[in-house]
């Protein structure tokens, strides 16, 4: 509204016969008022984005910062572990709830093997290029994939320095790997403290038995100053998981459970700090957290 009145009166003074001996002054101080609210009108159109685009340009710079540094360190390698031994314990642990998740397991084998092309990690899915260009602000030095699949090279690591990469999955996959995998459980992984200096989780996370021992091993082998980029999908309204409930059954052929936004962020927030929270679509939503401190 300011700047129609400014306008009209420019018109007026242009329109005035007899007064250009004033015109010169008026034209100059409405010049001056024109170019501050320009100034005003960009500065709250830069409020307005600052808090997408600033936290991204931010954490590109973090990441150039850290790469140099964190390339240099040498990495360790995984110690051998026995999956069946593994499989054992979480019986052992979860005994109410293991033997559906076995099942279920055991579905997402042969899901896998016939039809590997409906992964979410394939090139030509959506979800994996557009979390492919999130990781790329957010994945530096010896990063360790949680669930990364039977295929040579999820979609979402293109780009990536696969030399700096881990994966681990409980399916084996078929074929030459490009980077460093490991075959075995999220909730036992084989690295040492403080290995890695980002994790990256991509639609993997419902799938584990202990969602608590996942978060502990997570912060475990994580650097202090880490990151954890996770791709995690919601269903409103589901029920919260507890893997030591008796009444546990099954919600699909995969599943035992899905995330309800509510949940997910009370037990996340346990481990980590949320730094960025990137919905995409009304079930995918991209995260990168903080660990807590160490205790």
């Amino acid at each position: 509204m300011r700047l129609v009145k400014i306008l009209n009166a420019v018109k007026s003074v242009v329109s005035l016969p007899g007064r250009i001996d004033n015109q010169d002054n008026r034209l100059a101080v409405l010049s001056t008022n024109l170019d501050n609210l320009r100034t005003e009108f960009e500065a709250r159109l830069l409020a307005q984005t600052a808090s997408s685009s600033l936290n991204l340009r931010e954490r590109i710079g973090l990441r150039i910062s850290r790469e140099a540094a964190r390339n240099s360190r040498k990495a360790r390698p995984a110690a051998a572990r026995d999956m069946q031994a593994d499989l054992k314990e979480l019986g052992r642990l979860f005994p109410n709830v293991f033997p559906i998740w076995s099942k279920l397991f055991e579905n997402a084998k042969i899901e896998y093997s016939e039809r590997p092309n409906e992964s979410l990690s394939v090139a030509g899915n959506s979800g994996a290029e557009l979390f492919r260009k999130y990781l790329l602000a957010e994945l530096s030095g010896h990063v360790l994939d949680i669930g990364c699949g039977p295929l040579p090279l999820p979609h979402y690591l293109v780009g990536q320095n696969v030399d700096r990469i881990a994966g681990i999955d409980p399916l084996p996959g078929s074929g030459h790997r490009e980077f460093e995998f490991f075959q075995g459980f999220a909730e036992f992984l084989p690295w040492p403290d403080s290995e890695f200096d980002a994790v990256t989780i991509a639609t993997s996370l419902d799938h584990v038995l202990s969602l608590d021992m996942v978060f502990a091993e997570i912060n475990r082998v994580l650097v202090p100053d880490g990151v954890v980029a996770m791709w995690v999908g919601f269903v409103e309204g589901a029920k919260e998981y507890d893997p030591l409930a008796e009444n546990v059954v099954p919600i699909d052929p995969f599943h035992i459970f899905h995330f309800d936004r509510p949940w997910f962020l009370k037990l996340i927030n346990k481990y980590f700090v949320v730094c960025d929270e990137l919905v995409i679509d009304s079930v995918s939503v991209f995260y990168s957290l903080k660990p807590r401190p160490k205790k």
